[in-house]
This record gives structure tokens, sequence and C-alpha cells, in this order.
């Protein structure tokens, strides 16, 4: 064993091995987030609606594409809900087919359909595109 071992495995013993009983982040409940870029197009011109809370946004869906090793495209669909009113004018002007790459926070909800069967919906909140 060298003499740097032998030190190094000294040292390590003579450290302390206490855990601090503060926590260095907020003991508050904290909330999962997840950030989300996606690249496509339009499917349809963005609509301006209004939430229960009387707010209105900006609600439109991407289409992106995969291409996995089988050479099949597989299309995916994206809900995208934007906020912030500097963005309104321009993302309402957007045409269909329009290609938009869009930042945001992922949002997943559950909720019951009308058979009575569980699923599952996820939601960008556009922060940027």
């Amino acid at each position: 064993m060298s003499a740097f071992t032998t030190s190094l495995r000294s040292l390590l013993s003579a450290a302390p091995h206490t855990v601090p009983t503060t926590r260095a982040f907020s003991s508050s409940a904290s909330r999962a987030l997840t950030r989300v870029s996606v690249t496509g197009r339009l499917g349809a011109t963005p609509e301006l609606r209004t939430n229960k809370n009387g707010t209105e946004y900006i609600s439109y869906s991407i289409a992106s594409r995969e291409f996995p090793r089988n050479g099949e495209q597989v299309t995916q669909w994206w809900r995208v809900a934007a906020h912030k009113a500097a963005q309104r004018d321009f993302i309402l002007s957007l045409p269909k087919g329009s290609l938009l790459l869009v930042e945001g926070e992922l949002n997943l909800s559950k909720y019951t359909d009308e058979n009575g069967a569980e699923r599952q919906s996820a939601i960008i909140n556009q922060r940027t595109f």
C-alpha cells in the first residue's frame, strides 16, 4: 500500500460522519417540474380561450414526427397553452402548418372519460417559442 493511500484512509476516517440537522433546501411542498422542447407544425389555427378564473390563454396543438429504427414514421400530438399576453398577437396570426419550436413545462393530469375509463392528459405550458 502506498503512502498516499494510507494518508487518504486516515484522513477519511478522521472526518466527521454526522448528518446536518438543518436542510439546505426549502421544506415546503415542492412541485414537480418537467421542461420540454418540441419542434413541430401547427395542427390548427390557435384559439383564444378563457379559463374558469377568467384568465385568457391561447390553446393550440403541435404535431411532431419521429423516425424509429424500423423506418415507420410516428406522429405525436402535443397540446400547448400560452399564457403570456406579449406573445398573443403573434401566435394568433400564425396559420395552420407553421413550423414552431416550443419550450415550456409539461403538466400531466388524470381524468375519467364518459365511459368511466381513467385517462391521462399532457399539456405544455409555453414559456418561449
